[in-house]
């Protein structure tokens, strides 16, 4: 794969080889901002990477054709974000992410022999659609339940290691936990 460093050394140099582009130019800034979402996409592990890659380096081109810079410079920013393109998809073998991660799910449950209720298996269930949800979505599909019992249910789940907590507060959500 690639490490967390040498992301976050890629963005810094696009950042120095953008800030060579005349001071209010728009495409800097789309530039930048691009970078910090596959930064931050990487990081979190986020499926549309690649496509942020792919406009990325569009804009790279659009660049590149305003002679602002040496190309050089364009080319290995080019490459790199290429490599790592490449590196994701030899990371995950097609479509693991949708159906190969639900089957993932299913073998740690009975590697674990986890004993899930009725209510568990529900909320793995919702989780396997891929988006992250809060105790209040829940009480809607669930609203005999209280939340402090839906809050129970997750604290279970995480223990189990079969979802992961995100944020914090009212904030809060859960994922199925990746490995």
């Amino acid at each position: 794969m690639f490490e967390r460093s040498h992301i976050i050394k890629l963005t810094v140099v696009l950042y120095k080889v953008s800030d060579l582009f005349p001071e209010k130019e728009p495409l800097k800034f789309l530039i930048r901002k691009k970078a910090d979402e596959i930064l931050a996409g990487l990081i979190l592990q986020d499926e549309n990477i690649e496509k942020d890659i792919e406009v990325l380096n569009a804009y790279i081109e659009l660049a590149k054709s305003q002679n602002w810079l040496k190309q050089e410079n364009f080319e290995v920013l080019k490459k790199e974000y290429s490599l790592i393109v490449e590196s994701l998809k030899e990371a995950r073998p097609e479509k693991l992410l949708k159906l190969g991660f639900n089957k993932l799910v299913e073998t740690r449950l009975q590697q674990q022999e986890v004993n899930l209720g009725p209510r568990h298996k529900k909320i793995i269930d919702i989780l396997k659609k891929g988006k992250p949800i809060q105790v209040k979505d829940l009480k809607n599909v669930f609203p005999d339940i209280s939340k402090r019992t839906l809050r129970r249910d997750f604290e279970y789940l995480l223990e189990k290691r079969l979802v992961e907590r995100l944020g914090d507060n009212n904030n809060t959500e859960y994922k199925l936990k990746r490995r």
